[in-house]
């Protein structure tokens, strides 16, 4: 981003790449990244190494742009939609300022083998696994079956009340892009408009919302703004100024209402906890002690981490969703991280647990609910300390 953020400067200063950096350095944490990575999931690789293509093939460095977009495509089998979203806009608004389909021949080898690889990807993945569709996980079986009109306006109430940092920064993109008369700017917004209103559409309320990762071509919009005011040299000092706040205030509206960002750099500071590690690992080990002794276990997928191979498939709370399984009545012992992921899953699981007890793993922030007071003769047990706060607030 630094690269492209200097092109918006034409004469070398030390001021400007100062001023670049920085507005780097803020994009790569700004809320909705963040967000994400507090998830975590890997499509923030689609968003980065697409922006790194984007750039390449503006400065007609098309090998490059070329590895760098076959990285991108092997990351999520929808990663060349994007790519052909973003390209097809841009060569319609090149078309319309005169210049030809000729002439953007390399945009147009990028749009169709992008897009062509991704209908192929999805057919391959159809005929590999025949009994598995991802489609149908995410968006109902049959698919948008579920979806109704009260459906669709609780959806966009939730968003517009607690997913402030999707919709802003593409409302003042948009505002900016008519302001300053930059149309390359619309495309960031335009691209990614019918992809988003998909997934408003999706059977879960992850999607649904766009919680998770299900929001991060918003980032590769954000970023395209610094391609898109390359392409269009600013005119005056006063229009680089512009510029410069429009982007801040883009990159601004993305930590509004994102209640990730501070948990995110409160844990940039070790807790004590993460200074003693050896508590969690002590636990880990007489847990594995005592699974043999237990009928039926839950755990989260952090506590999963800890020890891959103690457990089962089906002894994870994140497979609950996937297969839509519900919660388990006869479930002894649940072991789950207080701030994880699978913190509502968690609590489902508990309520219906056969006289649930709480416990806290002393000195860590592993929470441990037992079916029934906990037995002292597990090995678990030394460790356990009596809570009723079960899952805190962030």
């Amino acid at each position: 981003m630094c690269r492209i953020f200097c092109r918006w400067w034409f004469t070398p200063s030390i001021a400007w790449l100062f001023v670049a950096t920085i507005l780097s350095v803020v994009f790569a944490l700004n809320g909705l990244a963040i967000s994400i990575a507090t998830y975590p999931h890997f499509e923030l690789l689609i968003s980065a190494l697409l922006l790194g293509c984007l750039y390449l093939l503006f400065e007609r460095r098309f090998v490059l742009a070329g590895i760098t977009a076959f990285l991108a495509l092997l990351v999520r089998e929808d990663a060349g939609f994007h790519l052909a979203a973003v390209l097809s806009l841009v060569v319609v608004l090149n078309r319309v300022k005169g210049i030809s389909f000729k002439s953007q021949k390399p945009l147009c080898i990028f749009l169709g083998l992008a897009f062509l690889y991704s209908c192929l990807a999805m057919i391959a993945q159809k005929l590999a696994f025949p009994l598995f569709s991802s489609f149908e996980f995410v968006y109902g079986n049959p698919p948008f079956a579920h979806v109704t009109i009260d459906l669709l306006a609780n959806r966009v109430m939730e968003i517009w009340h607690s997913r402030i940092c999707v919709w802003l920064p593409l409302l003042i993109l948009i505002v900016g892009a008519v302001l300053f008369r930059m149309p390359y700017v619309f495309v960031g917004a335009i691209a990614f408009i019918p992809w988003l209103s998909i997934q408003i559409l999706a059977a879960g309320e992850i999607a649904g919302t766009l919680k998770g990762h299900y929001a991060y071509p918003i980032i590769l919009s954000i970023g395209w703004i610094g391609i898109a005011l390359a392409i269009e040299a600013p005119r005056n000092g006063r229009d680089k100024a512009l510029r410069l706040s429009f982007v801040a205030a883009v990159i601004a509206a993305t930590y509004v209402a994102t209640p990730e960002v501070p948990v995110f750099f409160r844990a940039c500071i070790p807790s004590e906890f993460a200074w003693y590690p050896q508590p969690t690992r002590d636990f880990t080990t007489l847990l594995e002690e005592t699974l043999p002794l237990i009928q039926r276990v839950r755990v989260d997928a952090g506590i999963v981490s800890l020890a891959p191979r103690s457990f089962m498939p089906d002894e994870w709370l994140g497979l609950q969703e996937w297969t839509r399984q519900p919660v388990s009545k006869d479930t002894e012992l649940l072991v789950f991280f207080r701030n994880g992921y699978d913190r509502p899953r968690a609590i489902a699981q508990s309520g219906v647990m056969r006289d649930p007890h709480v416990y806290q793993v002393a000195q860590t922030n592993i929470i441990v609910v037992t079916a029934g007071a906990s037995d002292p003769n597990l090995p678990i047990s030394r460790f356990l300390q009596k809570t009723t706060d079960v899952m805190p607030r962030r």
